[in-house]
């Protein structure tokens, strides 16, 4: 079968001999049949070389018949063959010859393409874990890729999370901004109340400022008046005959004394009316004073707020420019992650391809080992028969040519015989058939037993075999 033809052939491992000759002349097929026998390159076959190589390439024959071919080959007897033995064997066997041509340099193709097969599934062998080594690759580009991705919409998630965050501090510091306008009407307002009052304040000062000032006056004509009745009394009491005049004159200072005393009190009455105004525009000074204050105060607390949320809208914006820049590294990152996802589904491709066609390559070769081996077993069917013909015929031509040689010889003495018998000295019929030039009728006999021998230089000839090649 194709498979044991290869197991057979394969264990020899040696340096192949020069066969890449297509048409091999005799002597050529002898030299290299002879190099592929001489195993040891010892210019000299052994018969365990002799029977390796028979049996390597699958002769056919058994040990015995192998052990008769060597010693028939062996002509000297020195227990190997030397290449002018060869030749002479070959002369003789001259299919046999063909046979270790051709297998033996069929030996050497399958070799090659054993070699070749081997070579192609090792390198099949590279391809798949090139193969395998990229299609990991491939994998640890996608989850790179997948990870960049969800960095990436972790990015956008932070931007939009920064811009919300950025439209509440917009939104927070446009409320503190109407808030602060708010607060600075009221300010203003207060402060126009505490302007007005301070006015009525003023306005009320000065009038009590007037009153005072009448209540002095009216003091003052009080105490004149007082001089006046004093001096009056003086007059009285000093001039009494001028008495009724003088009573009169008291009677009248006396009602005028009363009127000054009155509008005293009704002076008094309106000095005190206007203190007390006076501290009610006092107090409601120092209740505008306090709200301003608290305007102010709460201005300076609002003013304050909307600088916290001028900070916390610069923060935030600061925040949302960072998450775009992040945003923006994580794209151009994963652009570039994309990038070597495409260079290894691309490298895993090209892989694949590679694998497939040195996994082609790999079937051809197989096919055409398959081929070339079921081409050698239907020829090794078909040299067998030849083979084995050959050696019958050699052994009959052999057996024929013993008996030649011992009729030869009873003829030779014979003819001495019956030569030395006459004594006239006349030739002997026998005598001349014993020429060397006659024919003689056993080599009459030789030609027609032995269709296997033929031409002048005695090689064998095998009448149905035509080479392959």
């Amino acid at each position: 079968s194709k498979a044991t033809v290869s197991v057979l052939y394969w264990p020899l491992k040696r340096k192949q001999p020069n066969m890449s000759t297509d048409h091999a002349t005799f002597d050529e097929k002898v030299c290299m049949a002879y190099e592929e026998l001489d195993m040891r390159k010892a210019r000299a076959v052994s018969p365990d070389n002799f029977m390796q190589v028979l049996t390597r390439l699958q002769i056919g024959f058994s040990s015995a018949t192998i052990q008769d071919l060597f010693v028939k080959g062996d002509t000297n007897k020195d227990g190997v063959l030397s290449f002018t033995e060869f030749q002479k064997f070959s002369d003789h066997y001259p299919t046999l010859l063909d046979v270790i041509y051709y297998r033996s340099k069929d030996y050497w193709v399958d070799i090659k393409q054993m070699e070749g097969i081997e070579g192609s599934k090792q390198q099949l062998l590279e391809l798949q874990s090139r193969e395998q080594a990229a299609q990991r690759t491939v994998g640890g580009a996608r989850r790179e890729t997948e990870a960049q991705e969800h960095a990436l919409q972790l990015a956008v998630q932070d931007i939009q999370d920064a811009e919300g965050r950025e439209r509440e501090a917009r939104s927070a510091l446009d409320r503190s901004h109407a808030e602060t306008d708010a607060c600075r009407n009221e300010l203003r307002a207060r402060s126009s109340d505490l302007s007005a009052a301070r006015d009525e304040s003023r306005a009320k000062q000065n009038q009590l400022g007037e009153a005072r000032k009448e209540t002095e006056q009216q003091q003052q004509r009080i105490e004149a008046s007082d001089m006046e009745v004093t001096r009056a009394e003086e007059r009285l009491r000093e001039i009494e005959r001028m008495f009724a005049e003088q009573r009169r004159v008291l009677d009248e200072c006396i009602s005028s004394s009363a009127r000054s005393r009155d509008e005293l009190s009704a002076a008094q009455i309106r000095e005190d009316s206007a203190r007390a105004s006076v501290e009610d525009a006092t107090r409601e000074v120092e209740a505008c004073s306090e709200a301003v204050s608290q305007s102010e105060r709460g201005l300076v607390e609002q003013q304050e707020r909307e600088a916290q949320t001028a900070n916390l809208l610069r923060e935030a914006s600061g925040e949302t420019s960072k998450a775009l820049t992040k945003r923006d590294v994580e794209q151009r990152e994963l652009t570039k992650v994309r990038d070597a996802e495409a260079r290894t589904i691309k490298d895993h491709e090209h892989a694949v391809k590679m694998v497939d066609s040195q996994q082609q390559q790999l079937d051809a070769q197989m096919t055409e080992n398959q081929e070339h081996n079921a081409r050698r077993a239907t020829v090794m069917e078909e040299e067998r028969p030849l083979l084995e013909q050959e050696v019958r015929l050699k052994e009959q031509r052999d057996c024929l040519e013993a008996k030649e040689g011992e009729l030869r010889s009873r003829f030779n003495e014979f003819s001495q015989t019956r030569v030395s018998a006459p004594r006239n000295g006349s030739t002997s019929p026998l005598n001349r058939t014993a020429s060397p030039t006659a024919s003689s009728p056993y080599q009459a006999q030789r030609s027609s037993h032995s269709p296997a021998y033929s031409g002048s230089t005695g090689r064998a000839a095998s009448p149905s075999y035509n080479p392959r090649y």
